[in-house]
């Protein structure tokens, strides 16, 4: 093989790789979701992670993902009941801990240290609100559940997904 067929082999591939990525953001746009433009954001949150003690960086297909115990807990409790959860993934501004974006699934994991009091409790409410708005169902699972029930959590996600048909 020739430099000529080498290049333009590669330049082929690049193209494929382009289009399918395009055709995805446009499935995911076709869905509500959003994927771009919210990159500071994730950088910020991922770097907030980071520098908790307990936090810990999770190998995901997406990359390295900075997760708390509770959520990396859950995340190899849904992998294990065969789900393949997308890890902080971003829905129309909100960053979700889990999401199964084909069919709208967002699967938060609520720690005590972050999700406890009246504001948090609004917020979250707020949350899941505007993403049911946008068709999308919000299941939240409280930390000490995960620590002691992980398995069962997946569970409940895995029979949610097949409802939806996913």
């Amino acid at each position: 093989m020739g430099f000529r067929d080498f290049l333009r082999r590669t330049l082929q591939e690049l193209a494929r790789r382009r289009a399918e990525r395009r055709r995805e953001r446009e499935e995911l746009a076709a869905h509500g979701v959003t994927t771009g433009g919210h990159r500071a954001m994730y950088r910020r949150l991922q770097g907030e992670a980071a520098v908790r003690l307990e936090s810990t960086p999770v190998h995901t297909p997406a990359g390295s993902v900075w997760m708390s115990p509770i959520e990396s807990r859950l995340y190899e409790a849904m992998l294990r009941e065969g789900l393949a959860p997308i890890a902080q993934f971003c829905v129309h501004g909100y960053y979700v801990d889990f999401a199964f974006p084909g069919v709208r699934l967002a699967v938060e994991a609520d720690g005590a240290a972050y999700h406890d009091g009246d504001v948090r409790h609004q917020r979250d409410g707020k949350r899941d609100w505007i993403l049911g708005r946008y068709g999308w169902k919000v299941l939240r699972f409280h930390g000490s559940t995960i620590h002691h029930r992980a398995e069962n959590c997946a569970y409940v996600v895995g029979r949610e997904l097949r409802g939806r048909g996913g």
